[in-house]
């Protein structure tokens, strides 16, 4: 089991975000069997998922922001490009030029509505890590009592069930907050996949194929 790993882990969101008011001190754990232990671990399981969820949407951060990156050095190209197609005379290549970058001023513009999209979600995410920890906490304390460990008597069940009842409340409301969140994303993604497709038929399928310009941007 990784109980070990999870409370340090745990602790530092403890830290952060000012902890549980209720949990099972490890001693009461002692005395029982790793055999009846085993009824924790997918309560344990699901803390750890929580916590890869969280590890997850930062590295979807980091990205969006590698994205923003290459957008602009996409917008300075594209301004290059239609600078000398203006010198050549190419009113065709001039056009393709422009639209890239509205094209790309539109995908920044995505893109950071997307970041502070994910950056909602990690907070909604440190709810539900303490919604997965507080029902972890109800099942050590549920074990210490039905194995009526020394100092079980001063674990009182309902204390551990209204922790978790209030988690879950705060949890319920994060989600219906992010459902308009990701409304206004969802309308940002449009008009960039809008201007995108201009460009990919202006330029003949050249320039705005999702082959290439997708990048790590999808799977919000």
């Amino acid at each position: 089991m990784r109980s070990a790993l999870l409370l340090s882990v745990l602790g530092l969101s403890a830290t952060a975000c000012g902890g549980l008011s209720y949990t099972v001190d490890r001693d009461l754990l002692k005395d029982v069997s790793i055999e009846n232990k085993l009824v924790l671990f997918d309560a344990e399981n699901d803390v750890s998922i929580a916590l890869d969820e969280r590890e997850s949407l930062k590295k979807q951060v980091s990205e969006a922001r590698q994205d923003i990156v290459d957008a602009k050095a996409k917008i300075k190209e594209a301004k290059s490009d239609a600078e000398r197609a203006a010198e050549k005379g190419d009113a065709n290549a001039q056009s393709v030029g422009d639209l890239a970058e509205e094209a790309y001023d539109k995908k920044i513009d995505y893109l950071n509505e997307r970041i502070g999209f994910l950056k909602r979600r990690l907070e909604a995410q440190e709810r539900l890590i303490y919604v997965a920890w507080s029902r972890y906490e109800l099942a050590k304390a549920k074990l210490v009592k039905k194995n009526n460990v020394r100092g079980a008597n001063d674990v009182e069940i309902a204390d551990f069930e209204e922790q978790v009842d209030k988690f879950v409340e705060l949890a319920k409301e994060d989600t219906e907050a992010l459902k308009q969140d990701e409304e206004a994303l969802q309308a940002a993604q449009q008009e960039w996949l809008a201007e995108r497709e201009k460009l990919q038929t202006a330029s003949g399928g050249g320039l705005g194929s999702s082959w290439v310009e997708d990048g790590s941007i999808w799977g919000y």
